[in-house]
């Protein structure tokens, strides 16, 4: 269950994956610059970084903070390097009757960590803005056969796109407010699947996902003339 963050600072990848042997298995992190380190017993990891600066990275500015968020036993716990190296757990559920599934992490510009992931159908989104050492109660923001949430964040603005009954849906709201209604992204006869999600440093979203066993790609970019000309004839 590889997953790459590509650092829009630096423009080096960092990633995280499950490591399995046997009947257990470990969470992996590799740094741009670094060898494979691993970190807890896990699966399915989801990984967010937070710059401590607008150099963070190449010399200039305070180190960045990586933040991974892996699951375990049916419940989804949190390990980043915020004190230095990466230090003890931090349990985000605390639910082992019933297990997560799609976990994903985000963190905002201001800071604030937002996980997001599906159990029994719903859409759950848990927040820390403590660095992780403390997350509120979830907050329900779908119902109704939601499946694989992906999640990505622009500026303060968190945004998910997730399977419901056969289409993609989006549901978008600011981080540590107030979340607006889903919106529905397609209306097909077919089953879209799925979803990989991404947002450019202009805040665009850009999706891709498969349907009929073919893959497609859309996007919220507008492209608009952005000039004047006081003269206009001859």
């Amino acid at each position: 269950a590889p997953k790459l963050y590509l650092d829009l600072v630096t423009g080096q990848p960092h990633l995280v994956w499950a490591q399995r042997f046997g009947n257990s298995s470990r969470v992996m992190y590799r740094p741009p610059s670094g060898s494979p380190i691993p970190l807890a017993s896990g699966d399915y990891p989801s990984i967010a970084i937070q710059h401590g600066g607008e150099t963070a990275g190449q010399g200039g500015g305070a180190p960045e903070t990586v933040y991974i968020l892996f699951a375990r036993n049916r419940d989804l716990f949190l390990i980043s390097n915020r004190t230095g190296s990466f230090g003890g757990e931090t349990a985000v559920t605390r639910t082992p009757l019933d297990e997560e599934f799609f976990p994903g992490i985000v963190v905002s510009p201001g800071g604030l960590l937002s996980v997001v992931y599906e159990k029994r159908g719903k859409l759950f989104c848990h927040e820390s803005a403590d660095g992780g050492n403390r997350f509120g109660p979830p907050r329900v923001l779908d119902e109704g056969g939601v499946a694989t949430p992906q999640v990505s964040v622009s500026g303060e603005i968190l945004t998910v796109v997730y399977e419901r009954q056969g289409d993609f849906y989006l549901v978008q709201g600011a981080a540590g407010g107030a979340f607006g209604s889903p919106v529905r992204l397609t209306d097909t006869p077919g089953v879209e699947t799925r979803p990989s999600l991404g947002t450019d440093p202009m805040g665009n979203l850009h999706l891709a996902y498969v349907l009929d066993g073919e893959v497609f790609y859309t996007s919220n970019v507008q492209v608009a003339a952005d000039f004047t000309a006081t003269r206009r004839q001859g």
